[in-house]
C-alpha cells in the first residue's frame, strides 16, 4: 500500500492531492512543483472546524517562481468551491475570505490554475483564523486586509459626447472608481 505524502507547517497539515505533484517543506515555507493537470488538485490541508457564527480568514504569502497555481477553500464533503483565487508569476501576499455557507469545516487547496507545463510555487505562510461574518453590521472583506476600498465607483455605457471630446464615443463602456 502506498504512502500519501504529508508535511505539518505552522497549524496545517498538508497532503499530497496529485501522484505526480512534488511538494517539501523547509523552515517554516511549503515548496510545490504541479502536475501539468489544467485544473488539478495538488496539496490540501486537514479539514478546519469553523464555528457556526464565524468566517474562515485565510492569509497567503509565497512567490510562484513559474507557471501559476489556485489558492481556495473547499466545503465540509470536499465537492463545492467555497472560493479561490489565482496566483501566477511573481511574490504574493492576499487575504482570502469567503462566507463558508453553512459549511462546518474547511480545507485549503492550493490547485494548478490553467498554466501549461508544471508550475513552481513556495508558500511561506498559510494561516488560518476566524472572525465574525460582520463587523459594524458590514460584511467582514478581504478589501479590509488590503488597507484599501475602492470607495465610490461606477460604470456604464457612453451615450453621448460633447463638442471637442474625442477619446470617447457613443456606445464606449466606462468605468470609474473613488480609491485608485
Amino acid at each position: 500500500m502506498p504512502v500519501t505524502p504529508t508535511a505539518a507547517v505552522r497549524d496545517l497539515s498538508w497532503t499530497v492531492a496529485s501522484t505526480s505533484a512534488q511538494f517539501s517543506s523547509n523552515g517554516g515555507a511549503l515548496t510545490l512543483v504541479t502536475d501539468e493537470t489544467p485544473a488539478g488538485y495538488q496539496i490540501m490541508s486537514q479539514a478546519i472546524a469553523v464555528p457556526a457564527d464565524q468566517v474562515p480568514v485565510v492569509r497567503v504569502c509565497g512567490r510562484i517562481e513559474e507557471g501559476a497555481v489556485a489558492i481556495g477553500l473547499l466545503n465540509d464533503a470536499r465537492d463545492t468551491w467555497i472560493g479561490t483565487r489565482i496566483y501566477e508569476a511573481g511574490p504574493f501576499e492576499d487575504t482570502l475570505i469567503f462566507d463558508p455557507k453553512g459549511s462546518p469545516e474547511v480545507t485549503v487547496v492550493v490547485t494548478t490554475a490553467g498554466a501549461p507545463g508544471r508550475s513552481r510555487a513556495t508558500l511561506t505562510a498559510v494561516d488560518v483564523g476566524m472572525a465574525p461574518p460582520t463587523i459594524g453590521g458590514l460584511p467582514l472583506s478581504e478589501l479590509d486586509a488590503r488597507g484599501w476600498n475602492v470607495g465610490y465607483s461606477a460604470a456604464g455605457d457612453v451615450v453621448a459626447v460633447g463638442d471637442g471630446v474625442t477619446d470617447l464615443a457613443a456606445g464606449d463602456l466606462v468605468a470609474c472608481a473613488g480609491a485608485g
